[in-house]
């Protein structure tokens, strides 16, 4: 058991080693963002799904978060003199401070794990165990080093989970949940957990009213002495516990919470339809190559062994068996809705890591069954097995350090499973002191159908507008609290890609740096730094441009605009650039402005004239040859006043 413990300091420990380590990853800025929109226009959504503080009729992902984790997260940089109370800042520091809460979430949830195991088995050294097995998953200290929107989730959970079996009581003492202090530790479990799960992702409520259910349901079907309090209220405070969080949540979060008639059905079709590629193999393979393979093993033939015995005798409501189905409805039931639905997942295990404090339990409680089936010297391999299973990972945690969360067990390994490292891009902080002053900078650029890198980041999620900003430069850049360098003003022939492992092989670029780590007896590579030539896509005819997104594909940077406009403004200095297969002669653009105009080709200054639609613009000689001969950068710089694009044009050209 002291195994146990010393695992979870450690983890502990390089989890908040990790935190003050690692890099901003890519959700967080998103949820930055979300939550001083939240403070601003009362909704907690990217820039650009509101229009005028409304918002807009395209968004689709209105209901799927809420920002009770962000507010807290908010509350202590606050406290600590980062932030002031609804001005959220992008800092270093402040992203610091978000980390490190985090880390205080996932120890909650460690800790709520442990509680559980001590309830089901009456024995806080295996509760320890139980503490240990989550501690050796290195996805959950992992992603307890800066990840907003799950671990928070998972905690929740855990607490909800925890709250019902006080108010069931342990096996022996069933009826004495609501005497004194289980009761009130039953109703702040379950207050606190339903608050910061379905307050992070609305669409929890399913599950943890799937769970509430049962536990109320077992509260009739138990019996009870008459000395204890009455079924009905057992039942009534369990609601009560549940419901108060709710009129909490409808306080903070109006918007949606206020109407429980639209985010109960909304925040359940939004989450389900956020645009990933559904898989129905995605998460089964996740399972198999990234949960520590030994204790996987053990936790199944446990539970196994577990299930023999309860099938010789199957009662729900009697026992520990009601018990046994909260830690499995937490296990199990999402993941295998997930599974059966072919709902769109991405990320490995992070969609599920709500379900990992019931796993470690479960996993507890197999090694537990093991030990009883075995004799004495049967105890002695178990344990030596499980212990080898459980300083494995957490030793590859340490390999991989800050990057735990790029763990794959030692089968995968074996197999070269080729995993992604690093899916965040939290690595991506360690080029920001390798990199010249005026690079500009792409994290995660996207490639064109050669292979070639374009200077683009891919869409995850933010706005089109922002693929063509450079990561340094942007707030949902994930380069930008310590690389505040801004690129040089001018398109130059080449840029820097920031590349994480499994994207496609770079064509045309050389690799400048590369952040690695060992894992195992291997070592990974979690991302690169290439210089790439400028590459364009080819012009394909007259250029639409509006806030929707059409012709984003040709923008370089410099660009306003929300998804209803019909044009796309002008920030000071917009560039826009197409690959040409024949000369250039002259370039209509579409377009208004309130003040002076100028325009450039190339970085060079170039002739226009005004017409009753916009500009004809021509070369003002030579053409200067960027990256490439037929490379086409049109570059506008808006003076005393704004200006607005539709379209360009390359008069006389076949389209």
């Amino acid at each position: 058991m002291w195994l146990s413990g010393a695992l979870v300091l450690v983890a502990a420990a390089v989890c908040v080693l990790g935190a003050i380590r690692i890099g901003v990853t890519v959700d967080e800025t998103f949820h930055v963002v979300r939550l001083q929109n939240f403070f601003d226009h009362g909704w907690y959504l990217l820039d650009d799904d509101l229009s005028a503080g409304a918002v807009g009729s395209w968004v689709g992902d209105a209901y799927v978060y809420a920002p009770v984790t962000t507010l807290f997260l908010h509350g202590a940089n606050v406290v600590l003199g980062n932030e002031t109370w609804g001005t959220v800042a992008t800092s270093s520091d402040a992203y610091l401070v978000r980390h490190l809460g985090v880390v205080l979430i996932g120890a909650v949830g460690v800790a709520a794990t442990a509680a559980t195991a001590a309830r089901i088995s009456g024995s806080w050294r295996w509760a320890l165990v139980a503490a240990g097995m989550l501690s050796a998953m290195p996805m959950w200290w992992g992603h307890a080093m800066f990840n907003v929107k799950d671990i928070p989730v998972g905690t929740g959970y855990a607490l909800v989970t925890l709250g019902c079996m006080l108010a069931l009581g342990a096996p022996s003492v069933a009826t004495d949940a609501f005497r004194g202090r289980h009761g009130r530790l039953s109703a702040v479990a379950v207050a606190a957990g339903v608050l910061l799960t379905i307050g992070t992702r609305p669409a929890m409520w399913v599950a943890l009213g799937t769970v509430l259910a049962w536990t109320a349901l077992a509260m009739v079907m138990t019996g009870a002495p008459d000395s204890a309090i009455p079924k009905w209220r057992r039942v009534a405070m369990l609601v009560a516990s549940a419901l108060a969080p709710l009129a909490l949540l409808a306080a903070i979060y109006p918007s949606v919470f206020a109407r429980p008639d639209l985010w109960l059905w909304e925040s359940v079709f939004d989450s389900s339809s956020n645009g990933m590629v559904s898989s129905r193999g995605h998460l089964p393979f996740a399972v198999a190559g990234t949960v520590p393979i030994v204790l996987l093993v053990v936790g199944l033939l446990g539970s196994y062994g577990r299930f023999a015995a309860w099938r010789s005798d199957p009662r729900l409501f009697s026992g520990r068996a009601p018990l046994m189905v909260l830690l499995l409805l937490q296990a199990l039931l999402l993941p295998v809705l997930l599974v059966a639905s072919g709902a769109p997942l991405s990320g490995g295990l992070r969609h599920v890591l709500f379900a990992a404090p019931a796993v470690a339990v479960l996993m507890a409680a197999g090694l537990a069954q093991l030990f009883d089936d075995a004799g004495a010297r049967g105890r002695q391999a178990v344990a030596a097995i499980a212990g080898v299973g459980m300083v494995l990972p957490v030793v590859t945690s340490v390999q991989l350090f800050p990057y735990s969360y790029g763990y794959v067990n030692e089968v995968a390994a074996a197999l070269g499973v080729n995993s992604q490292a690093d899916f965040w891009q939290a690595s991506f902080r360690e080029y920001a002191d390798k990199l010249d002053a005026g690079d500009f900078v792409v994290c995660g650029a996207t490639t064109d159908e050669e292979g070639r890198p374009l200077r683009q980041m891919p869409n995850g999620g933010q706005s089109w507008l922002d693929l063509s900003l450079p990561c340094t430069g942007q707030k949902l850049g994930v380069l930008a609290p310590y690389a505040q360098d801004l690129p040089a003003s001018e398109v130059k022939a080449e840029f820097v890609a920031l590349r994480v492992r499994l994207e496609p092989p770079s064509k045309g670029c050389r690799e400048i740096a590369r952040v690695t780590r060992p894992r195992l007896f291997d070592t990974v590579v979690l991302s690169t730094a290439e210089a790439c030539p400028l590459v364009l896509i080819p012009y394909g005819g007259p250029i639409t441009l509006d806030g929707a997104g059409r012709g984003a594909g040709y923008l370089l940077g410099g660009w306003s605009g929300n998804p209803g406009d019909p044009t796309i403004s002008v920030e000071d200095r917009a560039s826009l650039g197409f690959e040409l297969q024949d000369g250039l002669d002259e370039l209509r653009v579409l377009g208004d402005a309130t003040g002076s105009v100028e325009f450039l080709i190339n970085n060079r200054p170039a002739v226009s004239l005004r017409t009753g639609t916009g500009w004809l613009v021509s070369p003002g000689g030579v053409i200067e040859e960027l990256g490439s001969s037929r490379n086409v950068v049109l570059t506008i710089v808006a003076r005393g006043g704004d200006a607005e694009v539709s379209g360009v044009e390359v008069v006389g050209a076949d389209s």
